[in-house]
């Protein structure tokens, strides 16, 4: 039998009258059997018709499995989860640890906020003046960028502030951060029409961002250490290679939309940007090809995929949560309070979403994640018979 499962990656197969879900569970320990390709379900979905799940491939070559059939009510759901006044103002970037805490910075209160699971919000530690994002590293410590004192912050895993040479000045107005895998930071600095590379050390170095007032604004960057632009003035993205020189044509890209606010890249390194005023997603390609993915809400700002490739936006100007799947297609997952900027989620698949000018966090479940499943008693063997009770519903196994 396979360790226990930790989280759950789901697969929409259909949605006839009964919508199919597979959900292969994450092994535990460093020995454990991996899921390398996804868990199948097939049969028809119909009541009375039975449908049979294959368990994929593993690594390890696992002798047994486990399987639980589930009914979730495919129904996505919207709430406000913690309210974070008095200990935080003005939340805008949030981030989730591996232990299910997620931490906001607060531009109103010039500090980090700690929420635990079951919502008990406190004072991580103080930062610069209007922190943006906040973001961690392997290590657990913490970074914002202050956008008011032009500056990145530290703070230690328990919220003490870094000793020298911390905070660590960039240039002006800074808006964005990432980190690579080596720990470097990388910050756009909006005004100044820079990228701003800080080493854990906490040295600095200066990259160009090259155009006519580009308005840099959000910073992403893919598993080889490139380094990705949204120019908020300029409709663009410029890819800077590691070490800061531009990427030949045909960088920089136009969006094909107006205002990209926010920016995030999938495994497969395509680039997802929210198009502030135009109110869509441009996806573009590692060889630098943009299409329009989709519509949005109104102002769609912060963006975030999940592990469907389905994408996300909060909408600063409706108050609410677009999806686009990986298809094209739009809708409206939920409302949120106001103003929602930074967005994350917990390996539940919920999604959780800082509303700046609420004071608060809402949670969006999908409606197919582990919060809105229940085990269906005794359908524990590799195949399942559709009843009565299955209309309407989404139907996945989980296999461990």
């Amino acid at each position: 039998m396979l360790s226990g499962a930790r989280f759950f990656k789901s697969v929409l197969l259909a949605a006839v009258t009964v919508g199919l879900m597979v959900a292969p569970a994450a092994a535990q320990g460093a020995s454990a059997p991996v899921n390398t390709v996804a868990p199948s379900i097939t049969g028809s979905a119909e009541v009375g018709e039975t449908l049979t799940a294959d368990p994929g491939e593993w690594s390890g070559d696992p002798t047994s499995f486990g399987y639980q059939w589930q009914r979730c009510s495919g129904v996505p759901s919207s709430s406000i989860f913690a309210n974070l006044d008095p200990s935080g103002w003005a939340p805008r970037g949030i981030i989730f640890d591996e232990t299910g805490n997620f931490y906001t910075a607060n531009v109103g209160t010039d500090n980090v906020t700690k929420v635990t699971p079951d919502g008990t919000v406190s004072v991580l530690g103080s930062v610069g003046d209007r922190p943006y994002e906040v973001i961690q590293d392997a290590a657990g410590n913490f970074y914002t960028v202050n956008f008011g004192t032009d500056d990145v912050s530290k703070l230690l895993p328990n919220g003490t502030p870094a000793g020298s040479p911390w905070p660590v000045a960039v240039e002006t107005d800074p808006t964005s951060i990432a980190i690579d895998s080596s720990g470097n930071l990388f910050v756009t600095n909006f005004a100044s029409d820079s990228v701003t590379k800080i080493t854990p050390a906490g040295s600095t170095q200066t990259f160009p961002v090259a155009g006519t007032n580009p308005e840099p604004f959000i910073v992403t960057l893919d598993p080889a250490g490139n380094i990705y632009v949204a120019n908020f003035n300029r409709n663009n993205v410029t890819k800077l290679m590691p070490d800061g020189t531009p990427a030949g044509s045909p960088w920089p890209v136009s969006t094909g939309g107006v205002n990209p606010a926010g920016m995030t890249i999938d495994s497969a390194g395509n680039l997802y940007v929210s198009n502030l005023t135009s109110n869509t997603v441009s996806k573009i390609t590692p060889s630098g090809v943009a299409s329009t993915l989709g519509t949005t809400g109104a102002g769609p700002r912060y963006i975030a995929l999940d592990d469907e490739g389905n994408v996300y936006t909060g909408n600063s100007g409706s108050n609410d949560i677009s999806k686009i799947t990986s298809s094209g297609d739009s809708s409206i997952l939920g409302t949120t309070g106001t103003l929602p900027l930074g967005l994350a989620f917990d390996e539940a698949g919920d999604l959780f979403v800082a509303n700046t000018n609420s004071d608060n966090i809402s949670r969006i479940t999908s409606g197919v994640g582990p919060n809105d499943c229940v085990d269906i008693s005794g359908a524990d063997d590799p195949n399942y018979t559709l009843t009565g009770d299955d209309e309407g519903k989404k139907i996945r196994v989980k296999v461990t």
